[in-house]
């Protein structure tokens, strides 16, 4: 899975909201349980509190991975949102070849 983080900037009066990408963390089960398990235990791991954190695009997860929105909202049930999977896609690729010091030699 890849973790995104989105916020809002304040800075000199002037709001912005911002994403940037934080890292990739191996998923071992496909399962609604499982992922939602591994995001909440990747969120305690990173200290993020999960009242603090909005919006969610695991509605998007269909057949076996069905479950993982209604598990994470279980713990938070603050309002919902579904950010733009276009620039989620983007930022994952842009980040991607980054990861592997042999994609950046290629580069």
């Amino acid at each position: 899975m890849s973790q995104l983080i989105r916020y809002v900037n304040i800075k000199d009066g002037e709001c912005s909201l911002e994403e940037s990408f934080v890292d990739f963390d191996i998923s071992h089960q496909k399962t609604g349980t499982n992922l939602s398990e591994e995001i909440m235990q990747k969120l305690s791991s990173d200290r993020s509190d999960i009242q603090n954190c909005r919006g969610d695009i695991c509605w998007n997860m269909g057949g076996k991975y069905e479950g993982v929105q209604a598990h994470i909202f279980k713990t938070n049930d603050h309002p919902r949102f579904a950010p733009c999977e276009a620039h989620s896609l983007n930022l994952v690729g842009v980040h991607a070849a980054e990861v592997s010091v042999l994609m950046i030699s290629l580069l």
